[in-house]
């Protein structure tokens, strides 16, 4: 990244309650450029300026922090495809064990040189369909940025979480009145919705949602 995106980067990231230091932009910027460099070979992430490259994942992938406590968690992110948000979510929070669930070789490869050239510890690469993990224990978070159908992730992620576990679904402009039908989704499957989180990306103005549910304990 240059200096003019590192700028709106850090102000963007800064725009939703993550600020972030000199360490952490220079990762991201080698970050980027892998990115850059890879999508060019796979299919990484749809064309986009690298002004929206910057917002659109990067500063949307830093949105969870703010939703729930992370840091020291065991963390899995289903899909992982080109690391978001596990990776971003990965650099800021140093003691969060991550784990990415990616079933394609190809961007399992990119992931790995990833985590391999930002020397980031707390990551773990499986390249194997979520339908197949099966972890030892239970995982206190699992998030997925539209990954997958909602109701479909419902299905297949409450035997994965912890007891007490959170799951979050990252996903685009939803409408209120949907809240009633997510509930029952939930409920169907031991989850509870427990709240909503709104926001807007900085300067593109594009309106998410973090829905979050909790494992029903028995």
């Amino acid at each position: 990244m240059d200096e003019r995106l590192l700028s709106l980067f850090k102000n963007a990231a800064a725009a939703i309650g993550v600020a972030l230091n000199t360490k952490e932009l220079a990762l991201f910027s080698s970050y980027y450029g892998l990115l850059r460099f890879w999508n060019k070979k796979i299919n990484l992430f749809a064309p986009c300026s690298p002004e929206e490259l910057v917002i659109k994942h990067f500063v949307d992938s830093l949105a969870p922090l703010n939703v729930c406590k992370i840091v020291g968690k065991a963390m899995l992110d289903i899909g992982s495809g080109a690391g978001f948000p596990a990776l971003p979510i990965a650099i800021i929070a140093h003691s969060t064990q991550i784990t990415l669930v990616e079933s394609l070789r190809k961007k399992t490869s990119f992931l790995h040189q990833v985590v391999a050239t930002l020397s980031l510890e707390n990551v773990q690469i499986v390249k194997e369909r979520v339908e197949n993990h099966s972890p030892a224990a239970g995982y206190d978070i699992i998030v997925s940025r539209a990954a997958f159908p909602l109701t479909r992730l419902l299905e297949i992620t409450p035997r994965l979480l912890a007891e007490k576990g959170t799951l979050l679904a990252m996903l685009g402009r939803i409408q209120s009145d949907k809240h009633k039908e997510h509930s029952e989704l939930a409920a169907r499957q031991g989850l509870s919705l427990a709240s909503c989180f709104p926001y807007t990306l900085p300067f593109l103005e594009q309106q998410r949602n973090i829905l979050l549910f909790v494992r029903n304990t028995p």
